[in-house]
């Protein structure tokens, strides 16, 4: 049986494949879902951030919903992404990004978070800022490297492309050339590289090789804040 999630306006739609055809159900409703991303190595593990109702946690694949453990104290969660390299016991470490900006980090399912600190105190923190609340910014995209341990990205809308390449123990600043406004990431899954990220209606793609980032003009796709679980069969 698979599940498809969507974070939609106003609640969480989930989307369950059947033997008849689809059946789509909706949950958190009024509680203004952001992101969605489930637990590669639990896939019935599942989390949710909202807008100003912080995260959720379903462990029965979306059909119960209950708050996520202490820890996170900004109730904006923005992202939100697991990591299928880094294990503790037999769950995936999960991050969780905020505004104002800041990521967290569980190493048991998601009961208890700790702040990955110094996130802020890159050099180019201070440049950062949100156009439409422009007294403030956020996480909107987290993205684990699947072939590096520990390696991960953030992105900061609006002001910074960040990387950490320990599991947000320290931060790394944005490259000079690198892209101000990133939206959503993805990692090429059979290779190491390229990285190919989504701002506005561009996507810049970079190469295995390390060169300027070369940017294509392509339709932006609304439907990155999906993430799909396959049950056992």
């Amino acid at each position: 049986m698979a599940k498809l999630f969507f974070a939609v306006e106003d609640s969480l739609a989930v989307v369950t494949e059947l033997a008849s055809g689809c059946q789509c159900e909706f949950a958190l409703s009024g509680r203004r879902p952001q992101c969605v991303a489930f637990d590669p190595l639990q896939p019935q593990l599942v989390y949710c951030g909202t807008f100003d109702n912080g995260l959720w946690r379903s462990e029965d694949g979306g059909d119960t919903w209950n708050p996520a453990g202490l820890g996170v104290t900004h109730a904006r969660i923005l992202s939100v992404a697991v990591s299928g390299l880094q294990r503790a016991g037999n769950h995936g470490v999960v991050y969780a990004g905020t505004e104002p900006s800041a990521v967290f980090r569980s190493d048991d399912g998601g009961t208890t978070w700790r702040e990955c600190a110094g996130l802020t105190d890159l050099p180019s923190a201070r440049t950062w800022s949100f156009p439409p609340r422009p007294s403030t910014h956020h996480v909107r995209w987290i993205a684990p490297d699947p072939h590096r341990s520990g390696r991960l990205f953030a992105a900061i809308e609006a002001g910074a492309l960040v990387q950490s390449p320990d599991g947000g123990a320290t931060w790394r600043d944005r490259a000079p050339d690198g892209p101000r406004d990133t939206h959503q990431l993805a990692w090429a899954r059979l290779q190491s590289g390229p990285i190919v990220l989504g701002r506005g209606r561009r996507l810049l793609r970079k190469p295995r090789r390390r060169r300027e980032l070369a940017a294509t003009r392509r339709r932006s796709s609304s439907c990155l804040r999906m993430e799909r679980r396959r049950g056992p069969r």
